[in-house]
This record gives C-alpha cells, sequence and structure tokens, in this order.
C-alpha cells in the first residue's frame, strides 16, 4: 500500500493511474478521499518502476514514482 499526504481535503474524490516502465496502464481507479490522505493498493504490481498518476476533478493532479521490490 502507497500512502499519499498532503491531499487538499477540499477534493472528494480522484482518479489514480499507475503505469509501468513502459508506459503500459496496469492499474485506474477512482477513489474518494477522506482527509488528506490517500492510499493505493499496489499489492497486484510486480516488481519494478512504476508512474504514479492522480488526476482531480479540478483538473489538478500529483506525479509520483515509485520502485516496487521483490519481498
Amino acid at each position: 500500500i502507497i500512502t499519499i499526504n498532503g491531499i487538499n481535503p477540499k477534493l472528494k474524490k480522484c482518479n489514480v493511474r499507475v503505469f509501468n516502465a513502459g508506459a503500459q496502464l496496469v492499474m485506474s481507479s477512482d477513489k474518494v478521499l477522506t482527509g488528506n490522505e490517500l492510499e493505493i493498493n499496489i499489492g497486484d504490481c510486480p516488481a519494478g518502476i512504476y508512474l504514479l498518476k492522480v488526476n482531480f476533478p479540478d483538473g489538478s493532479y500529483q506525479n509520483f514514482k515509485f520502485i516496487r521490490k521483490k519481498l
């Protein structure tokens, strides 16, 4: 699970998309926000490098890179 803090609490929902290093979409989900925190379950993603895009209804967005390691 990835947790993103500092989300504007006025934003009530968002769309989350996860892309692998080959720019293939591997996950897409609409989320309802509670408070200023967003949790994303990446348990189904194999080890690798990913780009996480979070789009908000007001047109704003945030991009994150993360590495999923083997357990």
